[in-house]
């Protein structure tokens, strides 16, 4: 699996930006055909969740 967002950054930034505002819901539910990169779009996402605190360790989560 690639880590590459490809196609995909509008999405993310929106997604960065319901979080900026505490707006991002709870559960996502991410569909689509395979190979689309919605794990992609997950990892980047919780990366950046994640990355703002000062306890995460990136290599822990991957």
């Amino acid at each position: 699996m690639s880590n590459t967002l490809i196609g995909l950054g509008d999405v993310l930034n929106d997604l960065i930006n319901l979080h900026n505002s505490n707006r991002l819901p709870n559960k996502l539910l991410l569909s689509g055909t395979q190979g689309i990169g919605k794990a992609v779009l997950s990892k980047h996402l919780l990366n950046y969740i994640l990355s703002k605190t000062n306890d995460f360790i990136s290599s822990s989560l991957w």
